[in-house]
């Protein structure tokens, strides 16, 4: 059977569970799947089978700095996505499918923002 890896903005769904301290999860034992949006380059994602993440939370007190909100019918995905938290995870252990894909406007945004958080000290 032959995986197709996701490639960077598309909405994916994983297993977050087993998390620890503040990082996300599923939250719910019996569903431990949770929508992220991956902010890794598809050739990373096929070399290594992991895929970089910006989680997406259900929430209502997540609008805030740090969140950006995401609404797509298409995979009926909607919430906020965590641009702050970055985890990389196994796609296929974890279980991942492809359900959407955002805007290419809002990839470039989260993008950048990732680009941000491994930046090199001035």
């Amino acid at each position: 059977m032959t995986t197709t890896f996701p490639e960077q903005g598309d909405i994916i769904v994983l297993d977050f569970e087993p998390h620890s301290g503040h990082e996300m999860g599923g939250h719910i034992t019996s569903q431990p799947r949770r929508p992220a949006v991956v902010v890794s380059n598809s050739q990373y994602n096929r070399l290594t089978g992991f895929v970089i993440v910006m989680p997406i939370t259900h929430g209502t007190s997540q609008i805030q700095k740090g969140f950006e909100p995401i609404l797509d019918p298409s995979s009926r995905t909607n919430g906020y996505i965590v641009t702050w938290q970055t985890p990389n995870y196994d796609y296929v252990a974890r279980n991942g499918e492809i359900i959407g894909k955002v805007p290419d406007k809002l990839r470039n945004h989260l993008c950048a923002l990732a680009v941000d958080i491994v930046a090199a000290n001035k």
